[in-house]
This record gives C-alpha cells, sequence and structure tokens, in this order.
C-alpha cells in the first residue's frame, strides 16, 4: 500500500506533502490520514516525525498548558547502570527554567538514610507533579514511570546510595547524571549522554547552565540531596558548578522519559 497523497497535475502524479482540511473556517494540518479498507481503517498517509529521527542534543517542543515548550534531548535509552528501570527511551529536559524556590535545612530531623521522605524531597517532587499536570492527555498517558536513583552526599564520607524510588512521571535530574557528582570514578556510569565528556565534579560546565525566559543565567534544582549535612537538594549554580547552599534563589527544571517509537507530534498532544 502506498504511503502517501498524490494529486494529478499536467498528466504527472505529484507527492502531494502536507494536506490541509478546512474546520470551522481554519486551515488544519493533517498528521495521519485512513481509507476503508474491508471494513478496516488503513493507514495511508502519516505527516508525523519519528522521534527516534532525532539525536542527542536536539530541541524539540512540548505543550505546556497550550504552550509550546523547548526541551533538550539529554539521553536515548537507559544509562549504562543497573540502577534504573523502565528508562529506556528519549529523556527530556526543559531548556529554561522557572519556578524559583528556595529551601531552609530540613527541620523534620531527618538523616541521609530518609532523605527520600524528607521536607526536601517532597517539595521537588510537588513541582513535579505541577509540571506533568501542564502536559496533555495523550502525553500524560505515555510518559514513562521510571525507577531511579536517589544520592546524598557529605564532604566528610564517601558518596552512598540511599535508595531508589519510581518516579511521578516528571523527575529532576540527580547530581550524577549532569556530571557533578564528587565521587565520579563510582558514578560515570549514569552520566548522561548529552553532558558526557564534559567538566565533572565541582567545575563549571556550559552545559549545565540553564537560563530563564529572560535569557539570564539560573541556578536549578537537582533531585539528590547537598553535601556537609545539609538535607535540601544539590543544585547546579547559574555558572554550572555544583552547590549545595542556600542562599540563591534556585529554580526547576523538569525531565520526562517518552518511548522511542512516538511522534514528535505526540508531544503536543
Amino acid at each position: 500500500m502506498a504511503k502517501g497523497i498524490y494529486l494529478g497535475i499536467g498528466g504527472v502524479a505529484r507527492k502531494v506533502k502536507q494536506p490541509y482540511v478546512g474546520i470551522n473556517g481554519v486551515a488544519r494540518k493533517v498528521t495521519k490520514g485512513y481509507i476503508g479498507v474491508g471494513g478496516v481503517a488503513r493507514l495511508f498517509y502519516s505527516g508525523s516525525t519519528p522521534i527516534n529521527t532525532l539525536s542527542v542534543g536536539d530541541v524539540v517542543q512540548v505543550a505546556e498548558s497550550g504552550n509550546y515548550i523547548d526541551y533538550i534531548i539529554v539521553q536515548i535509552g537507559t544509562p549504562a547502570s543497573s540502577k534504573y528501570s523502565n528508562a529506556d527511551g528519549y529523556w527530556l529536559l526543559r531548556k529554561q527554567v522557572e519556578l524559583n524556590g528556595a529551601f531552609s535545612m530540613d527541620s523534620d530531623g531527618d538523616s541521609p538514610a530518609n532523605y527520600t521522605s524528607s521536607k526536601a524531597s517532597g517539595y521537588i517532587r510537588a513541582k513535579e507533579t505541577l509540571y506533568y499536570n501542564r502536559y496533555g492527555s495523550y502525553l500524560k498517558s505515555i510518559i514513562l514511570r521510571p525507577t531511579l536513583p536517589y544520592y546524598y552526599f557529605s564532604a566528610s564520607t564517601a558518596d552512598a546510595a540511599i535508595g531508589s524510588v519510581t518516579v511521578n512521571n516528571v523527575f529532576h535530574l540527580g547530581l550524577a547524571e549532569v556530571g557533578s557528582w564528587f565521587g565520579e570514578s563510582s558514578t560515570t556510569e549514569m552520566k548522561l549522554a548529552y553532558f558526557k565528556n564534559t567538566a565533572s565534579g565541582r567545575d563549571a560546565d556550559p552545559l549545565r547552565i540553564a537560563y530563564n525566559g529572560s535569557g539570564s543565567a539560573c541556578s536549578w534544582w537537582t533531585r539528590d540531596a547537598g553535601g556537609d549535612g545539609a538535607y535540601q537538594p544539590g543544585f547546579i549554580a547559574n555558572s554550572g558548578r555544583y552547590s549545595s547552599s542556600t542562599a540563591f534563589t534556585v529554580y526547576y527544571r523538569p525531565c520526562f522519559i517518552v518511548p522511542k517509537t512516538i511522534m514528535i507530534e505526540d508531544l503536543l498532544r
């Protein structure tokens, strides 16, 4: 079956690259066309673009409450680590940051061992839910629910895993995933493709720098705990360096994973 639409012009069949249909006086682009064959609808035209034609570093648009927002492809497939599951897809990181917020030291008496249930973690999860609720119903239905590691770092101890958690569809990247982990030798397999072959640990990295809608460089939260006994999340400063101080205004930068089989137009649905 021919996948395409052709129009006869001057006795020559010319392929129509993109058909339109009039709806309420507005021309709407047709992304897929079907024809009934033997009582079954068969696809005969597709004007959509598979996401698997894109590469790490490419930018795609995602609909948030009707607005088209740029997201960066930062990883394709599961990181080379046993600490992940259900993460085999396209990782999309919001290009711009927003919704700033500051944390104080967690006053709940939490220890590093239960950071994932601490107030600091709760604040991050609440913002992740807020972003998730901005997406369209179809996109929300296909976003993966991965299990991801959480870490805590203290300058006086070795880096240590403190467990994994199945996130609520949308999540913040971890320190090891952006390459800003101090114990780099034990977590290099977790570094996402977008951040590979760049600065590590404390060093500034331009790929880690995020900007707000006004073009100003801003700090952004990660999902891992900060160092030196601070139970708030660590963050990436506006220089691209790791930090755990609460003296700055820090922004949120969500990420989510979609299957490798989707069309980029699905991100707008």
